[in-house]
């Protein structure tokens, strides 16, 4: 069948946005977007239609037009039913770029803040809803693109441990993904300002980032965009010794075969305590590192008590991690036959390595409302019985909310994924909590959450068990991010006093990290 549209006016779009012809880009667009407008055979057009709205983004963006975004916002809601129906990650992964690049016009350059990240928040949703709703083997293309523009409004909330997870990964799998390489640079050279972290590899990093990008087919050919990273790239290898970073790649290889392979696997799923361990797995990496004072050598007098706190954290994020790596990894069964259980028609998994997932869980959510009391207890904050991680903002926001801090706006983030109240993506997840520590959840291998026979209990909650594993290492990581953030809330707070004077009873500290016995 001819349609009045088809690949070729696609293709003639994308070759006017690569050649920087954005006017001409938008006039084609236009005119497209009419054909089908017109067209009797509209359902047969619904991936053509649905494509051209997602270039007029891209046109809208490069413009610096919001007329033109809210134009595509609008078709998309207009055809929601329509779009839907063709494929929900899709529908989800474009209203979210509309929204995503009309809010950055909007605000024109301004860094989301506590004034402004519940418009972010509502945005990360859609991305998340997208990143559910795609195949990553049905649709790789997209479910890469998706995933990479969640990475970068993770990065602009400050959640960089995220971030960094989701830019390696398509970065590895689609070897230039110039999108990823742009947004990981980016990450590490906020990682250095924001968590005043700074080595040469780091900068090795971001050089060898800007390089993939500059020597990539997908690079815009436009010269302007070309001579700025060229300029880049001159300027950052200046800044190091890039020829004995370079040489001592093979030595961190060498590393990192010499790891145990539990921590090996803590690495490749960012299941790590150490900043370092974000970009590099060299011999540095091979403990958890993080402290509170380690990079800030001035502090409050009572840190010390803190640092203790981060103990506690951190030694449970660790038997958390191994009872995991167990569950996953351990296919013994030899403690299993111990127990004699019901054969039932409803057939719960039952076995130690289960067990273990699910004692994973739980300790997740402790770890995160210690977070929230220890954050309480520093910015001297209400604490009763009842502050949890998904709560103890809502008593204290006009406190929290009047600092000028940016690890705060990344708990605030994780707080809103988390969150039944503002609809998060994740709020489930404190549902399963609750019936894990309170009532019944029961995993099976086929799932289904309601079984038929009477006999059973409909109040229970039913869950896959590789959808629960799933879940469960997505927690980890969100626990990990809440972590990393709790600390450097903190010590962001402590540079600002210092740098501003403005609190007597800060003192010199130096902290070490205790020695393997």
């Amino acid at each position: 069948m001819n349609h009045p549209i088809g690949s070729s006016d696609i293709h003639i779009i994308e070759s006017f946005i690569q050649q920087g012809s954005f006017q001409e880009a938008l006039q084609q667009c236009q005119q497209a977007l009419v054909k089908v407008e017109a067209s009797l055979i509209y359902s047969d057009l619904c991936q053509y239609y649905i494509q051209l709205i997602g270039q007029l983004i891209d046109i809208g963006i490069y413009l610096q037009c919001p007329q033109t975004i809210e134009q595509a916002i609008l078709l998309l809601q207009m055809n929601q039913d329509e779009f839907l129906a063709y494929s929900k990650g899709t529908y989800y992964y474009f209203l979210a770029n509309a929204k995503f690049d009309l809010v950055k016009l909007e605000n024109r350059g301004e860094s989301i803040g506590m004034t402004n990240i519940h418009q972010y928040n509502e945005i990360k949703n859609l991305y998340w809803q997208a990143a559910v709703s795609i195949g990553a083997n049905t649709e790789p293309f997209l479910f890469a693109q998706n995933t990479i523009n969640l990475a970068n409004l993770l990065k602009q909330q400050y959640r960089f441990s995220e971030a960094m997870r989701f830019y390696d990964t398509h970065i590895n799998q689609t070897a230039i993904w110039i999108e990823a390489c742009m947004g990981r640079a980016m990450c590490l050279e906020s990682i250095a300002k924001f968590w005043q972290h700074g080595t040469d590899k780091l900068v090795y990093e971001v050089i060898k980032n800007y390089e993939q990008i500059y020597h990539s087919k997908q690079r815009p050919e436009w010269s302007e965009y070309k001579d700025n990273l060229l300029s880049q790239i001159t300027w950052l290898k200046k800044q190091i010794s890039f020829d004995e970073v370079e040489a001592q790649i093979e030595q961190d290889k060498a590393d990192f075969e010499q790891m145990t392979p539990f921590r090996q696997w803590c690495l490749k799923q960012n299941l790590t305590l150490n900043v370092h361990a974000l970009y590099c797995s060299c011999v540095a990496t091979e403990r958890d590192n993080l402290m509170i004072v380690s990079n800030n050598p001035i502090a409050r007098f009572d840190i010390l008590k803190f640092e203790q706190y981060l103990n506690r954290i951190k030694s449970e994020f660790s038997l958390m991690r191994v009872l995991y790596y167990e569950a996953v990894h351990d296919e013994s069964k030899q403690h299993d036959f111990e127990t004699g259980f019901t054969s039932l028609p409803e057939a719960e998994v039952i076995n130690l390595n289960v067990e273990k997932l699910r004692t994973c869980f739980r300790l997740n959510f402790s770890i995160l409302d210690k977070l929230a009391i220890i954050l309480c207890r520093y910015f001297d904050l209400k604490v009763s019985n009842k502050t949890y991680f998904t709560t103890f903002w809502d008593g204290n926001r006009d406190i929290l909310e009047s600092k000028d801090n940016f690890a705060l706006i990344a708990l605030r983030s994780i707080i809103n994924d988390l969150s039944n109240q503002e609809k998060g993506q994740f709020h489930f997840y404190k549902k399963w909590r609750n019936k894990l520590e309170h009532d019944l959840l029961f995993l099976t291998e086929n799932g289904g959450y309601a079984p038929n026979s009477i006999y059973f209990d409909t109040d229970a909650i039913w869950v896959k068990l590789n959808e629960f594993e799933e879940n469960l290492l997505n927690l980890m990581q969100l626990t990990r991010s809440a972590i990393f953030s709790t600390v450097f809330a903190i010590s962001e707070d402590l540079r600002q006093r210092a740098l501003n004077h403005s609190d007597e009873n800060l003192q010199e500290v130096k902290i070490y990290l205790k020695p393997y016995d």
